[in-house]
């Protein structure tokens, strides 16, 4: 299994201030809201050769992070590249980083502010 965890304590903490209603249901909405964009991202990312990759792709939403995870069983090596070494040769496969430009894209936690700031009214 690979995953892709995104912290989003920052910005919580900041809205430490907020009733506890607030708190309570404006930020499971919009974490989960990002999320959907968040996965979005990661699909149109991810290489597709049978469509199995893209198919085990799973989010998570807890109260105070949004993760991401392929559980297919090769996945981190699709992302992150591998190494095939034999005795006479060894040879490096480049990573797609398929789950990096999706974080990048997405640039979450200012998706997450933004979100919480439209629900609030700010």
């Amino acid at each position: 299994m690979f995953d892709v965890s995104v912290d989003t304590s920052e910005v919580i903490s900041g809205l430490n201030t907020l009733e506890g209603k607030i708190v309570n249901s404006y930020i499971p909405d919009s974490l989960k809201k990002v999320s959907n964009q968040l996965l979005s991202h990661v699909r149109t990312n991810v290489p597709i050769r049978t469509g199995n990759l893209s198919n085990s792709l799973r989010r998570n939403v807890t109260k105070d992070s949004i993760e991401i995870e392929a559980t297919a069983s090769y996945a981190s090596f699709v992302d992150l590249g591998y190494v095939i070494r034999t005795p006479k040769v060894t040879k490096k496969i480049p990573g797609k980083f398929f789950m990096h430009r999706a974080l990048q894209q997405a640039k979450v936690e200012r998706e997450v502010a933004q979100t919480l700031d439209k629900r609030i009214g700010n």
